[in-house]
């Protein structure tokens, strides 16, 4: 799978464009125009040479990210920590996130439901884009904030998404209140409400990722090689308190992109022990 995200042409900052490939050949371009309220999405069989439009997707979901597992499969979500260079149209998605599907291509799309626990039965959540793999299976991890308890949820689907079962939940120190004005403005705000989000990577089917957002202090790093049954808790060192996403690719190795100044990259070979700067030219 292959994904662009980024400003299309002529549209400045209240425009984007992403693009999701599943193969050489087959990809779509979803491009969002924020102060028109429209969003056009687009197929091609032909690596990109040609593309066709997807008429009046019906119904068509609020803006998000684009995510095919096959030519007929896909979803549509946002990331976590929400993205804020994406723009949105229509009603904000406030306290809730959605997850919308597609089994035709991307002609019509339906939200997807999915199982929360009940201590969250209540809780805002905030959906992050799935994770699909080859032999069909998808990991959909939800941020959950009800009060001050905090936790990502992680659903798992054996059938490209037609049912899904909660696989784990697990509580992390990352915070979402309201009218809270000591959050520095580099923390994410979604529907008013200002908080510090956890980022999550799935590197394998059963081996995922979430890094506690930490303000003040130091974030956390939860992993699990065995599908939530047991995770692992560190303090980390070297890791700052604010990313703006992250990339898992093992149970030791991940990258994470930071906000704020310095160095805008770092990463850990040992799990999450211990971070490293990388700045490319020093």
């Amino acid at each position: 799978m292959w994904r662009y995200e980024g400003q299309a042409p002529g549209c400045g900052s209240v425009c984007a464009e992403n693009v999701d490939f599943v193969d050489p050949l087959d990809g779509w371009r979803e491009v969002i125009e924020a102060m028109a309220g429209q969003v056009s999405l687009a197929r091609t069989a032909d690596g990109g040479r040609t593309w066709s439009p997807v008429h009046d997707p019906a119904p068509w979901p609020a803006a998000g990210l684009l995510s095919f597992s096959d030519p007929d499969h896909g979803f549509i979500a946002d990331t976590l920590p929400p993205n804020d260079d994406f723009p949105t149209i229509g009603n904000s998605l406030g306290d809730f996130s959605p997850l919308w599907s597609t089994s035709d291509g991307g002609t019509t799309w339906q939200q997807e439901s999915t199982e929360l626990p009940g201590s969250y039965a209540t809780a805002q959540t905030y959906v992050d884009l799935p994770t699909a793999f080859e032999n069909g299976d998808i990991v959909l991890p939800i941020a959950l904030f009800e009060a001050d308890a905090t936790a990502v949820a992680f659903s798992t689907s054996s059938d490209r998404g037609a049912s899904w079962t909660l696989a784990s939940v697990e509580p992390t120190s990352s915070l979402l209140r309201q009218g809270q004005a000591q959050w520095p403005s580099i923390s994410n705000v979604v529907g008013g409400l200002e908080g510090v989000f956890p980022s999550v990577s799935v590197a394998a089917p059963g081996t995922w990722w979430v890094v506690s957002g930490a303000w003040p202090g130091h974030p956390m790093v939860q992993v699990t090689s065995d599908s939530g049954a047991s995770w692992t808790d560190l303090n980390s060192t070297g890791l700052p308190p604010l990313i703006s996403s992250l990339q898992a690719v093992s149970a030791t190795t991940a990258w994470a992109t930071v906000d704020g100044s310095g160095c805008g990259l770092v990463g850990t070979a040992n799990g999450g022990t211990t971070w490293y700067p990388i700045c490319p030219g020093t």
